[in-house]
């Protein structure tokens, strides 16, 4: 997970806080941090790592993916799908941006109208194309146009307003994870 998630107060969706208690540590002031988090292996192998993403594939998903912490074909597969229907590249791999896309699509919805998330919006814009788009916390005609010209720059759907596609392939571009939802 990185240190903005860290940073940042995560509303916790309370099944999804019911799924992480054994696997998570969670703090009220950050949100969830993994236990024995290593930072430095950016693809994790380990048991209790891969029955996180199980379990929290089969949350999101509504899958019924067996739970028991081992890599295989079931799980490979529901990573791949997640990865396809979310923008990311198909690997069937949780990498860094995969397990950021997870947390963010499991933590649920973003109020996308709020100062808090028009900042992160403008800081996005700016870390992941270079658009020289002020903080203010408002979403001005210049953020607006930004937005349209990443979204029409990427393939997206143009909107006047930001969208959850449109967050993970600012993640995706090089922003800071994740959205803040309040």
């Amino acid at each position: 997970m990185c240190n903005q998630c860290r940073q940042q107060e995560l509303e916790i969706n309370p099944e999804f806080e019911a799924i992480l208690h054994n696997e998570y540590e969670l703090n009220p002031e950050v949100g969830f941090e993994l236990l024995n988090e290593t930072p430095t292996n950016p693809v994790r192998t380990d048991r209790p790592y891969i029955t996180w993403v199980q379990k929290i594939l089969n949350f999101i998903q509504g899958g019924s993916l067996s739970t028991d912490g081992v890599m295989g074909t079931n799980t490979k597969t529901a990573i791949s799908r997640f990865q396809g229907q979310n923008g990311l590249p198909v690997t069937g791999v949780v990498d860094s941006k995969t397990e950021a896309v997870l947390i963010s699509v499991a933590n649920g919805p973003v109020n996308r109208s709020s100062p808090n998330y028009i900042k992160w919006l403008q800081r996005a814009l700016r870390d992941a194309d270079s658009y020289q788009v002020s903080e203010s916390g408002k979403l001005t005609s210049y953020t607006i146009r930004s937005l349209n010209y990443f979204q029409r720059k990427w393939g997206l759907p143009v909107t006047t307003v930001p969208n959850e596609q449109t967050d993970i392939k600012l993640i995706l571009k090089g922003a800071t994870c994740c959205p803040p939802k309040q």
